[in-house]
């Protein structure tokens, strides 16, 4: 059984059901009419946060991607996610990763920094937080693939100035057919991606 909190449109859960891996999917949204867009797309909805859903709910997998960085109480976020977890479930986040390539460089330049984003979380604090509510931290990625291209597309359009930074001028100015493919994947493979998922068991 697996639950998706912030399910949208339902497109992730829809898939889910598509897979026929899972006996059960629940589909979590607050907003109303995505709510039920979800249940016209046959989907089982709850259009109730995780801290109120009923007790006696519990599955084998939380999925939640970008809602996380938006919440006023992550701590009881994580604790119900926690509490509605059989023994040994996932827990699966995804988030902006403030040390990420993208926010370092462009700063406020970049739209993601802004009043709709609570909580700006690196993997080590993002991984200490999870380990807090008693969860195991079983992988932490950064697989995101276009975080040179967004600060490239800034320096082109005349946003960013990297003029004083000769390094990265060569990178995404002046060798970027050469070597852009190769620098972003070091920052995905280094946690150095402006983009983070956590996988998590309960222990």
């Amino acid at each position: 059984s697996v639950m998706e909190i912030g399910a949208g449109y339902g497109t992730m859960s829809s898939e889910l059901v598509s897979s026929g891996k899972f006996k059960r999917v629940i589909a979590v949204e607050l907003t109303e009419s995505l709510a039920e867009t979800c249940r016209k797309r046959g989907l089982e909805t709850l259009e109730l946060p995780v801290e109120r859903l009923p007790d006696d709910i519990s599955v084998d997998v939380i999925a939640s991607f970008e809602v996380i960085e938006h919440l006023f109480s992550v701590e009881e976020f994580l604790s119900s996610c926690h509490n509605h977890l059989n023994s040994n479930g996932l827990l699966i986040v995804s988030c902006p990763n403030f040390h990420g390539f993208d926010f370092q460089i462009l700063g406020q330049v970049y739209g993601n920094i802004d009043h709709e984003h609570l909580n700006y979380f690196n993997p080590e604090s993002l991984k200490k937080l999870i380990e807090r509510f008693n969860f195991e931290v079983i992988e932490m990625s950064t697989p995101g693939k276009i975080d040179a291209d967004i600060v490239r597309n800034k320096a082109v359009k005349g946003e960013v100035d990297l003029s004083d930074n000769i390094f990265l001028k060569n990178i995404l100015l002046n060798k970027w057919d050469e070597v852009g493919e190769g620098f972003q994947d070091f920052l995905s493979n280094n946690l150095l991606s402006g983009h983070m998922w956590a996988v998590a068991r309960k222990k």
